[in-house]
């Protein structure tokens, strides 16, 4: 009688990998949603947050986003509501 041959089965490896740099349109969700708009011009084109080059695309490292904002300050209490102009008539 032969013998059967035992096949180990497929071996699943689950690998989690944490950005170092983020795009800017993921900056944005990572900041909790801010517009990529804040991202590009009040961040990285005004110089408060650093930027690499990688091919064509700006990216931002997650130290330096956390660091931004580590620095502003936090706030507590009931929002003022938005002053609203109304047009001379």
């Amino acid at each position: 009688m032969a013998s059967k041959k035992l096949v180990p089965s497929a071996v699943v490896v689950s690998v989690s990998i944490t950005p170092r740099c983020l795009s800017v349109p993921s900056a944005a969700l990572y900041l909790g949603g801010v517009s990529e708009w804040f991202v590009e011009e009040e961040l990285l084109r005004s110089g408060e947050v650093p930027f690499h080059l990688l091919g064509n695309q700006r990216v931002v490292e997650v130290a330096d986003l956390d660091r931004w904002l580590s620095k502003q300050k936090k706030q507590s209490g009931k929002l003022a509501a938005p002053f609203v102009q109304e047009e001379a008539a």
